[in-house]
């Protein structure tokens, strides 16, 4: 199962959000049949490198 079309508030990529509760959205794919999200993880940081 991988995510895509990644959003939050309804834009891709923001350039910054200065809502102290932001809304996350994505879609999710899969090669496999009757395949459903039973949970998820967040990870925010200012870079890819920040993430641990």
């Amino acid at each position: 199962m991988q995510p895509i079309e990644l959003t939050c508030e309804y834009a891709v990529n923001p350039l910054g959000i200065d809502i102290p509760k932001p809304r996350f959205g994505w879609l999710l794919t899969s090669s496999e049949r009757d395949v459903m999200q039973s949970a998820y993880r967040i990870l925010v940081a200012s870079s890819e490198d920040r993430l641990a």
